[in-house]
């Protein structure tokens, strides 16, 4: 809000008790569970009289909540924010388990004639996790 960027810490040997996300969670069922949206915010209350009148778009932290807790965070006065750059791991985890779908489903069409041979190994292939030091 202050105009000024950062970068947040994550370097591995910053970090214990690492675990994937779409291993503990159903990275592709949770997101139905989440919805988008546009908005304008509510002026008449003093905690967002001066976040303008433009348009916006974002989640509702009390319904990310229910799914995604570690979004979600609780000023002094109890209003719910979200901490929206902690959301691209969790879009990551739907990208990749989205793509392995497809390659599932590229290959299902292979296999019946239905569509060109590809490259078994490519559809096959699961991520890999590395670990890079920086």
């Amino acid at each position: 809000s202050n105009g000024v960027l950062t970068n947040s810490s994550s370097d591995f040997r910053l970090k214990t008790d690492i675990e994937t996300l779409s291993d503990e969670m159903d990275v592709i069922g949770n997101l139905s569970r989440l919805r988008g949206i546009y908005y304008n915010w509510d002026t008449s209350l003093d905690a967002a009289k001066n976040l303008g009148s433009q348009r916006e778009i974002g989640m509702v932290a009390l319904e990310v909540q229910a799914v995604m807790p570690e979004l979600v965070g609780k000023n002094a006065s109890g209003y719910l924010s979200l901490d929206y750059p902690k959301f691209t791991s969790y879009l990551l985890e739907v990208a990749k388990a989205q793509q392995l779908q497809i390659n599932d489903l590229k290959l299902q069409l292979t296999e019946q004639g239905l569509i060109a041979s590809t490259s078994t190994t490519e559809l096959t292939e699961k991520p890999m996790t590395v670990y890079c030091l920086r």
